[in-house]
């Protein structure tokens, strides 16, 4: 196998070391930041390396955030963040986004879009059309052991000047 390479900061009792990696600021366009696994080349079973980014572990405390954001603009638009997985020929990978286990309550899931003054964004939940058949949207509260299982609530915005939104729950016309 090929040579590693480790950037690691310092250890210590007190605070451990930083590392930073920073592209460059220009006025027209700043530097991009590309963190890519290597390719897998030749061999048919083989896999392409992996991207992993993880927050630190705390012993009895709690441990630290991984925050993935995109660029913020004071006079234009702010920047997408998009989680998607790549093609594939025989069958595309999935994207899974959960919580993880805790003795006491886990914690939330929330799809939150921003406020605005004009519109506030939507959220749109789309299954993937196929040739044969198209892809399902399950919406299923948690189930519980010995006490109750949790509640699906559907609920239309409130306006405090006009009328609250619409609910619809219907299936599609036939093309």
């Amino acid at each position: 196998p090929a040579g590693s390479v480790t950037l690691q900061g310092g250890q210590s009792a007190d605070q451990g070391g930083h590392v930073s990696i920073l592209a460059g600021s220009s006025p027209e366009h700043g530097g991009s930041l590309a963190l890519t696994a290597g390719d897998a080349l030749g061999a048919e079973a083989a896999r392409a390396g992996a991207v992993s980014i993880s927050a630190g572990v705390s012993e009895q405390g709690r441990g630290g955030d991984a925050i993935l954001e995109s660029g913020s603009s004071t006079q234009g638009s702010s920047g997408d963040v998009i989680l998607r997985s790549g093609a594939g020929y025989e069958k595309s990978g999935s994207v899974a986004i959960s919580t993880g286990a805790a003795e006491g309550p886990s914690g939330p899931l929330s799809m939150l879009p921003g406020n605005s003054a004009d519109t506030g964004g939507s959220v749109q939940l789309w299954s993937g059309a196929g040739g044969s058949r198209g892809g399902k949207v399950s919406i299923q509260a948690g189930s519980a052991v010995t006490g109750e299982g949790g509640n699906v609530a559907v609920l239309s915005g409130t306006s405090e000047a006009s009328a609250s939104g619409s609910s619809m729950l219907a299936s599609a016309d036939v093309a």
